[in-house]
């Protein structure tokens, strides 16, 4: 669950940031990663990784070891603070 949270919240980020999601339900990540391929190859590898790490691994495989949830905070605050430094609205602080 921690996984899956912690993704949502990326989510939340890349949709401020990328704006790939137009009408209704979620756009795939394959979306999230060409938007992001064009934008800027270090958010690209951020999602990525924390794809796997956190919706694939934590989430749905279940894995709940200290060094994979470790991990997946890292991931998780590295692709937000990424999402904040692109942000194109206000500056964030």
């Amino acid at each position: 669950m921690a996984g899956n949270t912690l993704w949502n919240g990326c989510l939340v980020a890349l949709d401020a940031t990328l704006q790939v999601r137009k009408g209704k339900g979620r756009p795939s990540i394959e979306k999230y990663k060409e938007a992001a391929g064009k934008r800027d190859r270090k958010l690209l590898a951020f999602i990525v990784t924390g794809y796997d790490t956190m919706h694939l691994v934590m989430g749905y495989d279940g894995n709940k070891g200290k060094k994979v949830c470790d991990a997946g905070f890292e991931y998780a605050t590295a692709l937000i603070d990424r999402c904040a430094v692109l942000y194109p609205g206000e500056p964030c602080a």
